[in-house]
């Protein structure tokens, strides 16, 4: 993605699906209606997910709790911690999420 072009719902769905390709959301009271509202409602229950503080946007902080605990409970250690490596990789998906250069992307 270009630097300050603003990231298409599909280049948004992907960067989250990549970040929670394992996560198993609650069911759903909402009804899908077709494959553009199936995207949405999974974007949305993964966004859901990483935002903690529930203020309608993800920060870097959030990003990072979520991506760390993730590999604690896939490694099974409670230890565990992102690498320099990783976190660099975290923080450049953020950067290209965070179109308008705020620190927090949000869903839409």
């Amino acid at each position: 993605m270009l630097q300050g072009k603003a990231p298409t719902e599909d280049e948004k769905m992907a960067g989250l699906q990549r970040l929670s390709n394992r996560y198993q959301p609650s069911a759903s009271p909402v009804v899908v209606k077709g494959r553009e509202d199936y995207k949405r409602l999974k974007l949305t229950e993964a966004f859901q997910t990483i935002d903690t503080n529930r203020d309608g946007y993800v920060s870097m902080e959030e990003l990072t709790a979520f991506l760390t605990k993730r590999g604690q409970q896939l490694r099974g250690d409670p230890n565990y911690r992102l690498n320099p490596d990783e976190a660099e990789r975290v923080k450049a998906l953020f950067e290209s999420m965070d179109a308008d250069n705020s620190g927090t992307v949000d869903v839409y």
